[in-house]
This record gives structure tokens, sequence and C-alpha cells, in this order.
């Protein structure tokens, strides 16, 4: 088994990171449903924890269904996308379903919070797996946490978060078991389950084993001490996980079969209007939408690297390069027209990446820290300083309202090419100005709960200060027992003071006025629904409910399905429908009368 990587001084750091980095994540929360993708997921998670299923019930009005013959109880589309997020997300749901005064909504989306604060936990302890000593691995895990494209991903429901904290447990797990000589079971069960979480996180988390692969490349003392037949083994089970994998994913649908998706790849890659080296380079070189432009701190990266070519530490470069160009060229492909990932901060798809191109940065952290010299200070400070500026610009409001904030000639794109390659149209240009005139798109904004800043401000600075409290003050060999019971209480109740006061702060933007919430006759309607359904009934709503419903939609009878606005519906009292007819099916629009017949029956 190799080395430990716990101690109390270590918990203690760790605990007091992650609520550190989640009560910075807290002060911009949003729960705001960004994009029709995290509304499928949120609904596919509601559908789980009701009904045991992943059908698109309430946001059928936004993806009906593509056919009215099927074997499923209800002619519903199902979420067909990987389901760990949506399973980990289901016990926030059935939480708030359970509590009064805490909205569904507001409960699923503290998921990406605390996948984010804990990924900076994992960074973490990963710095410290690779040797660097804990100043160098709590000062890096915050400069990830604050200044890279984690942070505006904590206000969302996409899969990438989860993908990327899966990604980084994998590699850990397997640079541990490379430093035991690959002789621990249980580290190995722990990438397997890591890498099958990330698989079904994001089907993109397959692209991970090339680099885990170098990962786990032992050194030329290492060959010798592990005999030829050892390693013979252990590439014949990696050989054997990796095609197991491959013909697993190969039994599921098509739109999760590799082998679909390969040809799918191949056959929009290299068509003759391409989108590849468009994408490839927003997301490689741009200014605005690159892996580096968003997260500039990661340039810190390319002296990084030359550092670590000069120690020959060069498996880490080559696998953050290797997965840093899988994920681009095969998603870009892959995507088509879709490359730029919908409603979202840039580049959405190379999330996962982001910790591995920050640990090349841990060579140059680790001089700031310990070898601090005036000019290499000054020009961190400043890189660091920028970065969470543009972070900051990535929080501040909802991605989809950038395009509204670009010049008309932008045509509403937000991969719009001049926004991402000129400087006068940077997000992190065009935002800031934004600031002084249009509320900011936090929650406790929207609800007018200034408490909720200020308390997560205050455990943000406590926690802070208690972590240079915990570097200062090292445990001794033989502790007192009156200062190592203050360390002891001063952790454990961090994370206790946190979930107090995320239930109370739930409960205070109850009202939340994006999902009507102020609205009593709404509130009034839902003891009805309970009362007069039951299990087996269909309630039909339109699109002009679908939010209350989504937020404060506590039931667990009848299901509520969401339809798009009608022919003969008027948009408002004093407005005249659309059309008006005694035939009910002229009334209704598209194929929402065939829909109807199919619950119906």
């Amino acid at each position: 088994m190799p080395r430990s990587l716990f101690n109390r001084q270590r918990v203690y750091l760790l605990l007091a990171l992650i609520v550190f980095l989640a009560s910075f994540y807290m002060l911009t929360y949003s729960g705001r449903i960004e994009s029709e993708d995290t509304l499928y997921l949120f609904n596919a998670t509601g559908s789980l924890v009701r009904y045991g299923d992943f059908l698109l019930d309430l946001s059928a009005g936004v993806r009906p269904p593509e056919s009215f013959y099927t074997v499923q109880e209800y002619p519903l589309q199902s979420v067909n996308t990987e389901p760990l997020p949506i399973v980990l997300a289901a016990p926030l749901f059935w939480l708030a379903n359970q509590l009064p005064n805490v909205g569904l909504v507001h409960a699923v989306w503290l998921f990406n919070v605390l996948v984010c604060a804990i990924s900076g936990g994992v960074l973490f302890l990963y710095a410290l797996a690779l040797g660097y000593d804990e100043r160098t691995a709590l000062f890096g895990a915050v400069i990830f946490g604050l200044a890279t494209i984690v942070w505006p991903y904590s206000k969302s429901f996409f899969r990438e978060p989860l993908a990327l904290l899966l990604i980084l447990l994998a590699g850990l797990f397997a640079e541990r078991w490379r430093d035991g000589r690959f002789r621990s079971v249980a580290l190995l069960i722990g990438l397997a389950l890591t890498l099958g979480g990330a698989l079904l996180s994001k089907q993109a988390g397959a692209f991970m084993v090339p680099s885990l692969a170098i990962i786990l490349l032992p050194g030329t003392h290492a060959l010798r001490r592990i005999g030829r037949r050892r390693l013979l083994i252990g590439v014949a089970l990696l050989v054997v996980l990796v095609v197991a994998v491959f013909v697993g994913l190969s039994q599921l649908d098509s739109s999760l079969n590799p082998i679909n998706q390969i040809q799918r790849f191949m056959a929009l890659a290299f068509e003759e209007n391409s989108y590849l080296l468009r994408g490839l380079h927003s997301q490689l070189l741009s200014i605005g939408g690159s892996v580096w432009g968003t997260s500039p701190v990661l340039l810190l990266a390319i002296p990084g690297i030359w550092l670590l070519y000069r120690r020959r530490q060069m498996r880490y470069l080559w696998a953050s390069l290797l997965l840093l160009a899988i994920f681009a060229v095969v998603y870009t492909g892959n995507r088509g027209p879709d490359w730029f990932g919908g409603t979202s901060w840039p580049p959405r798809f190379l999330v996962p990446v982001v910790p591995y191109l920050f640990l090349l940065t841990l060579p140059v952290i680790d001089r700031i820290v310990h070898q601090p010299r005036l000019l290499l200070v000054l020009g961190f400070g400043l890189l660091a300083t920028y970065s969470v500026w543009v972070q900051l610009s990535g929080v501040s409001y909802w991605w989809g309202d950038f395009p509204s904030m670009l010049p008309s000639e932008a045509n509403g794109l937000l991969e719009w090419s001049d926004g991402l390659n000129r400087v006068e149209y940077l997000r992190w240009v065009i935002i800031p100005q934004e600031w002084a005139s249009r509320p900011l798109d936090f929650a406790w904004v929207r609800a007018d709960v200034p408490g909720w800043a200020v308390a997560f401000g205050v455990l943000a600075l406590v926690s802070g200060v208690g972590l240079w409290w915990l570097l200062r003050t090292p445990p001794q060999p033989s502790p007192q027992a009156g200062r190592e019971s203050r360390r002891v209480l001063f952790a454990g109740l961090l994370p206790i003071v946190f979930v107090a006061m995320t239930w109370f702060g739930l409960g205070a933007i109850y009202s939340d006025p994006m999902y009507y919430g102020g609205e009593t006759a709404l509130h009034e309607m839902m003891p009805i629904i309970n009362a007069e359904t039951g299990r087996g009934d269909v309630v039909l709503m339109n699109m002009g409910h679908e939010r209350f419903l989504l937020n404060y939609g506590k039931t667990d009878g009848a299901r509520i399905i969401g339809l798009s606005f009608q022919r003969g519906e008027r948009y408002a009292p004093d407005q005249p429908p659309r059309a008006v007819s005694g035939d009910v099916d002229m009334l209704l629009s598209g194929r929402q009368g065939p829909f109807i017949n199919s619950l119906a029956e």
C-alpha cells in the first residue's frame, strides 16, 4: 500500500477547503434553469424520484413525443442521456419534495455547488499525492476553485462538473495505485468505479483511458521491481477493462453507442462544410472561448511544462495534453453544428480537462509559494486577478443574456466569431458594463434576501481564516488537548454550519419571482390537485405554469404533463385566441390532438 494521504491536519484542511469553496459558490448561486439540456436532466430527476423512470413530462411542451405508438404507459420521450447525474441528484430532489419551503429546482441546483467544491478538495489531495506540500496543494486548490471555469459551472446543472470530478478521482486512484506498485486491490476497485462513474456521467469519460495508461506507466526502477509477469498481467487487465467498457456501451441505444458515435464523427468531421476547424480554433486558440481564454491562470502551464521537462517528469505533461487533444477533436468533430454546447460558458465540453491542465501549473505555484520573487509574485497576482475577473463575469448573468449585449450583427449567436476573437466583444469586457444597470443573476438578489450574501460571505471568511490558522498551527506529536479539541471542533462545525445556513437560506428565497413564487393562487392550486387526483392520473398544464410547477409542483400522485400553447388559448385575458372554432381539434396546436388522445387511451 502507498503511504496514506490522510492525517488529522489534512482532514481538517480538506473540510475547511470544501466549505470555503462551497460558500463562495453560494454567493453566486442562482437556481436558474440555464438551458434545455439542464431542464431535461431536472425533469428526469423528478420522474426518477416520483415514478421510477426517466420520462420527460413537465418539459413535454418543449420536447414533445416523437411517436404515440409505444409500449410505455405514457407516450413521453425519455431523457436518453447518461444516468449518473440524475441518480446522484435524486436525493436532493427527494429531500426538497419532503420539506416545506424548499424549492425543487433550488435544491437540485445545489448539486454542482457541492460537486465543484469537492473537486477542489480532490485536487488538493492530488497535489499531495504528486509530492507537493500542504501549502502548495492548498493554494493551488483555492486558485483552481476560484480562478478557472469551475466557478461558473457551479451555477449550472450540466453534467460536465460531475465528469470532471470522477475523471479527476480516476487519475488520483491511478496515481496512488502506481505508487503502491500496483498491489492495492482497494485502489484498483476505486479506479474502476470512478472510471465507470465517469462513463455514466458523460460517455466522454472513455477519453480518459489513454491518459490513464500514461499515468500508470511505471518508472524504470519500478519496472525492475514489478517484474515482467506482473506487468503483463496489469496490461492485460487494463485491456480487458477497456474492451469491457466498449462492449458494454455498444449495447446501449443509438445516442450512447460508441460505434455510432465514431461513424457520426467521421461523417461530420470530413464533410465539405465541417465545423471541426472552427470549433478547434474557438476551444484551443481564441482569446474569448478557449480553455485558456476563459481560465487564464492555465497559462501558467506553459512555464510549468518547462519545469516538468527539466525534472524529467513527463507523465502528466503527455497525459494532460493528450486528454485535451482527444476531448477537443472528438467533441468538435462529433457535435457538428452544435460544437459550442448551446447556452453555456465556453468551452463547455472541455470543462472535464481543466484539472489536468491545472496540474501542469503546480510547479510554478510551488515556486511562488516557496521561492517568491517580486516579479514572479506580481506577474502571478495580475494573471490570477484577471482570471478571477473572467469568472466573475461568467457568474454575473444568465449565459443566454450575452447575445442581447452584443451588436446587432451578432444575430443573437453565443458562438459569434467576433465575440470569441475581438477584445471589445469579449464576455468579460461586455458583461461588467452591465453591472451598474442590470440586476445580477443571483438567487438572493432576485428574492431580495441580502442576508444570504452576508451569511455565506461570513462563512467563506471564517473558513478562509481557518485555513490559514490550521496551516500555521499543525498538530504536534503530543498535542495539547485544548488546542487539538479546538481544531477538531472548528473543522467539524464548518460543514454543519454550511448545511444549516443552506437550509435556512433556501427557505428565505422560497418565494422566488423566477418561478412565480409569490403567486398565491398558484400555490393554492397544488393542494387541490393532490386532493382530487391519485396515482396513475394525468394532469395537463400549459407552458404558462411550467416554471411554477418545476419548483413548487410537489406531488407523488398524478403525473403533470406540460403542453405547448394551443391555438385556442389566450396569452392574456384581454387578448383574443389565435383560433376560434367549435371543433376542438382546430383549437389544438400541431400534434397535440393525437398526443392527448394517446394519453386518454
